[in-house]
């Protein structure tokens, strides 16, 4: 029997398990001060779990072979994150990846437009940005390997992302740099715009139920069913 299972938020679980899917929520480490939490355990934290997701589900008599990859913010980031850059080790494979108000490029351009603002790229990577770093191409190379829009390939699979045009935090420069990629790749994707939402997508009573639509548009024709 084919089946699916989705890691996503609480109350999106419950959606999509009334639709039909296997759902699943995953936890991952946080990063704090002090702490030596960096972005790439969180990524191998949503390898473990899937690990995890896969062995439960085995256990209950369930055969998973395809997964949906989905998150809010931060959780969007590491969704798009994994989904790009390490679908080729998932312990499940990736055939979707939907992401609402999540960072997709660290470049300061996209964030502050301030030359040299990487304060974001110090505290994922644990890695302290110098000028010494941005001459030798260092700072790059950290910004590179955190930003999903760096990974967007021709075989990067289909995506549903969604932005508030009034976002102050993840500005609307994120997702027009990432449907440039997807468009310029022939990456299969629908981008949302709440068009009078900041980051809790939540002035747009039509652009959030365009959004549940589309997924389920989009789990149909990735599961069957």
């Amino acid at each position: 029997v084919q089946t699916c299972a989705l890691p996503i938020l609480t109350y999106a679980a419950r959606r999509y398990a009334k639709a039909g899917y296997l759902t699943a929520t995953i936890d991952y480490s946080l990063i704090a001060k002090g702490s030596p939490v960096t972005v790439y355990q969180m990524l191998d934290d949503i390898g473990h779990a899937m690990t995890a997701l896969k062995a439960k589900t085995g256990e209950l008599g369930f055969s998973v072979d395809k997964l949906a990859l989905s998150g809010y913010s931060a959780g969007g980031h590491l969704a798009m994150l994994y989904g790009y850059s390490r679908a080729q080790e998932s312990p499940i494979p990736i055939v979707l990846v939907s992401a609402q108000v999540g960072f997709t490029d660290f470049h300061p351009d996209t964030w502050s437009g301030k030359d040299g603002d990487f304060g974001l790229v110090t505290l994922l990577t644990g890695k302290q940005i110098t000028a010494a770093t941005i001459a030798n191409g260092e700072t790059e190379k950290l910004v590179q390997s955190i930003s999903p829009l760096s990974f967007v390939t021709e075989r990067t699979v289909p995506s549903i992302v969604a932005f508030g045009r009034k976002d102050w935090l993840v500005r609307p420069r994120h997702y027009e740099k990432l449907v440039a990629a997807f468009k310029a790749r022939g990456v299969e994707h629908t981008a949302i715009e709440f068009a009078n939402s900041g980051h809790g997508l939540d002035a747009d009573p039509a652009s959030r139920d365009r959004f549940r639509q589309v997924s389920l548009e989009y789990l149909r024709r990735a599961f069957g069913y």
